[in-house]
């Protein structure tokens, strides 16, 4: 691995930022369930890392959670970085397809936040731009702090179902307690 990557120096991970595959990625022989694999060794000496990349079989670590990846600008130093192998033009139901990828990256993510007390939750590029702690896109970054042009993971993520496998459950869980409290309060 020759990942570009740098020291915290000190600076205590507080963000998760949620990418996707928006470059090149070729399949190779091995076919769509290397994905992970693929991008890891294309990202080799190129200016561009990230923490874990995820496809629908693998989750793949590419750069220690003790150093910065490059893949929110100035973001870098402060985050811990997934990128899924999708675009960010996918549609929801296209996301759900993958829900095996949606899983494994949630599973990553409740462990970074579990490990470096990260709030569970989807931040708004206003709580990004006020230095908030907590999961966001990358989509969030560009627009909270004013910082690049890019829009992963894209309009069709399916925020809903991501939070609830990071949160432990699953969507339904979530709609059964919601109405569980809805009815309690009423």
């Amino acid at each position: 691995m020759t990942a570009k990557s740098g020291s915290r120096n000190g600076t205590k991970p507080f963000l998760i930022g949620i990418h996707t595959n928006e470059g090149p990625n070729p399949a190779g022989d091995e076919g769509r369930d290397q994905a992970a694999e693929n991008l890891s060794r294309w990202m080799d000496g190129q200016d561009v890392s990230y923490h874990k990349i995820v496809d629908d079989d693998s989750a793949k670590h590419y750069v220690p959670d003790e150093r910065y990846s490059w893949a929110m600008r100035s973001g870098n130093r402060r985050s811990l970085n997934l990128c899924f192998i999708g675009r960010a033009s996918f549609s929801r139901d296209e996301w759900l397809r993958h829900d095996a990828m949606l899983r494994l990256g949630a599973a990553a993510v409740r462990g970074w936040c579990d490990r470096w007390g990260i709030p569970r939750t989807k931040l708004t590029a206003a709580q990004v731009g006020a230095d908030h702690a907590g999961i966001c896109g990358h989509v969030d970054w560009t627009n909270g702090k004013h910082d690049g042009t890019h829009t992963d993971p894209g309009a069709g993520f399916p925020w809903d179902v991501f939070l609830a496998y990071v949160n432990g459950g699953t969507p339904n869980d979530q709609f059964v307690a919601r109405r569980r409290r809805a009815l309690l309060l009423a």
